[in-house]
């Protein structure tokens, strides 16, 4: 498993990454589209991209997305965040997404089962509401991970993602 920082996506390394994802889940971040963001998931040497649903409210996407709350989520969104390699589910949730919903996932037995792990790319000042999300769904399942990777930038001495 690779995981990338939330927007480190770039094109150039889309052949390398689908030829070495063969029996292998690579993150590659998430990239920008025509107003969305979408995260980059290369497995079994295929290049999939999973349309963010939750946003940050500074994100540009906010205005462009409908309105899709966490029970409308987990029955028509959750599949395609979904993926299984060698007999283990894991669940790529793009940063918001993550924080709205890993913690309905871990608390449900359903949704949890085989479940290994969350794969969750950010891009976020603040690495407490992750820190603080983790505690509570592990709280909760301890039998799953999350894997979440952070990258924070600066602009005109601020942190800034």
């Amino acid at each position: 498993m690779i995981l990338f920082p939330e927007l480190a996506y770039h094109d150039k390394y889309d052949q390398y990454f689908k030829s070495v994802s063969k029996d292998k889940i690579i993150v590659f971040g998430s990239v920008y589209i025509e107003n969305f963001n979408y995260t980059v998931v290369y497995i079994n040497n295929e290049k999939i991209l999973v349309k963010k649903v939750f946003c940050s409210p500074v994100e540009p996407a906010i205005r462009y997305l409908e309105n899709v709350d966490v029970k409308m989520f987990l029955k028509e969104y959750l599949k395609e965040h979904t993926f299984k390699l060698k007999n283990k589910k894991f669940i790529v949730l793009n940063c918001a997404e993550y924080y709205k919903v890993a913690y309905y996932i871990a608390r449900d037995n359903k949704l949890s089962k085989n479940l290994f792990g969350f794969l969750v790319p950010c891009a976020n000042n603040n690495v407490n509401v992750f820190f603080d999300e983790s505690v509570a769904l592990h709280n909760h399942n301890e039998n799953i991970y999350s894997f979440v990777i952070n990258s924070v930038a600066t602009y005109k001495g601020e942190k800034y993602s």
